[in-house]
C-alpha cells in the first residue's frame, strides 16, 4: 500500500497508473482464487477493497484521474472497465500470455 500511495505523487501520472495496473494484475495472478473471483458473477471487488486499510479501488481511481488529466489515459475509461480488464488479465495462467495481454490492454487505454 505504501508503494501505491507513493505513485500518487509520481512525476509521471501515466507511468504511475500503468505501473499500478500491472502490479494489480501480477498480484491477482499470484492468487488464482482472486483472479477467478474477479471475473466471477456476483463478485464485488469494490466491497472488499475499499476499506481504510486496503483501498485498492480508491487508489486506482485516483491514479486513473491523474493519468487522464495528464492525457496519458483515454478519458472514456472508467473504473468498472479497469476492474473487468484486470480480472481478464489475471485469468491468464501463462505468464508470457498474461504480460502480452497487459501490454495490449495498456496500449488500448492510451489515447
Amino acid at each position: 500500500m505504501e508503494r501505491a500511495e507513493s505513485l500518487l505523487e509520481a512525476d509521471d501520472p501515466g507511468a504511475a497508473f500503468f505501473d499500478f495496473f500491472a502490479g494489480l494484475v501480477a498480484e491477482g495472478a499470484a492468487s488464482q482464487g482472486l483472479a477467478e473471483a474477479l471475473i466471477g458473477a456476483g463478485f464485488d471487488l469494490e466491497a472488499i477493497s475499499t476499506g481504510d486499510d486496503y483501498n485498492v479501488m480508491g487508489l486506482l481511481q485516483r491514479l486513473l484521474v491523474r493519468a487522464q488529466g495528464a492525457g496519458a489515459v483515454r478519458r472514456d475509461a472508467e473504473i468498472s472497465d479497469l476492474k473487468a480488464l484486470i480480472g481478464s488479465c489475471t485469468s491468464r495462467r501463462d505468464e508470457v500470455a498474461r504480460e502480452r495481454m497487459v501490454a495490449i490492454v495498456q496500449a488500448g487505454l492510451r489515447p
